[in-house]
């Protein structure tokens, strides 16, 4: 799903808490499933299918959550596009990709957008 030229830098102006932080921290163009899956609940073991579904519905939810928030016309859009995507339904990670994410962080069970 690409993102409108116009809105690739956005982030959402109001001040998330939680997973949704993502989505005030993280610009428009990467606001992926994937993205979100890697950069948020990483105290979670994500090689259980049950927990993977759990974070498809917390991205589900909170992705209605931003679109709600008064953003511009072009990003409600493209929320939208990325809901009816549903890349959510079929993305499961690997577990390289799993140990390349901790990694990245030293080691340590803090989330990438900078929370323990």
């Amino acid at each position: 799903m690409h993102c409108p030229e116009d809105y690739i830098q956005y982030k959402s102006p109001i001040k998330l808490e939680g997973n949704q932080k993502f989505f005030s921290t993280i610009r428009a163009a990467d606001w992926s499933f994937e993205n979100y899956f890697h950069k948020t609940h990483l105290e979670v073991d994500k090689s259980n299918i049950k927990n993977c579904d759990r974070i498809s519905k917390d991205y589900i939810k909170d992705l209605e959550s931003v679109s709600r928030r008064g953003i511009p016309i072009g990003m409600y859009m493209y929320v939208n596009n990325l809901l009816l995507d549903r890349q959510f339904d079929t993305y499961r990670p690997s577990v390289k990709n799993q140990n390349e994410v901790v990694s990245s962080l030293g080691g340590e069970k803090k989330d990438q957008l900078g929370t323990k």
